[in-house]
């Protein structure tokens, strides 16, 4: 079984969740994006949580595509096939920095924030 690339942990009403494939500066895989759509839809759904914060480990926050997988050198097929582009329109209006403090919103949609720690490339910037 391969180790997870995103965690997920809820404290106080925030549900952090971290991009945690610094060996591949969490690059948005097959596996990336799945585990990633799962523990937002967790959050999104967990009356507990009034604020998702999106974070990295290890010093790139997105690199972007996988392109190993686009080449076809990934064992990606059994696992949650997700559409970047549709998981970041879904999740995007809701995404704000840390710099521009939001109005609190209503619990079905819980505020989306970023903290970020290093460089965002390619794809990657589409988070914010």
């Amino acid at each position: 079984m391969t180790d997870p690339v995103v965690r997920s942990e809820t404290v106080g009403g925030v549900c952090t969740v971290t991009l945690d494939d610094p060996e591949r500066k969490n690059a948005l895989s097959a596996q990336l994006t799945s585990e990633l759509m799962d523990a937002l839809d967790a959050a999104e759904v967990d009356d507990a949580v009034r604020v998702i914060v999106l974070t990295n480990t290890g010093n790139t926050f997105c690199a972007g595509a996988n392109l190993s997988e686009r080449s076809g050198r990934s064992e990606a097929s059994s696992l949650r096939q997700v559409d970047p582009a549709g998981m970041f329109a879904r999740f995007g209006s809701r995404v704000s920095m840390l710099d521009a403090v939001p109005e609190p919103l209503p619990k079905e949609e819980p505020e989306v924030s970023a903290a970020i720690r290093g460089s965002l490339e390619n794809d990657g910037v589409s988070f914010h």
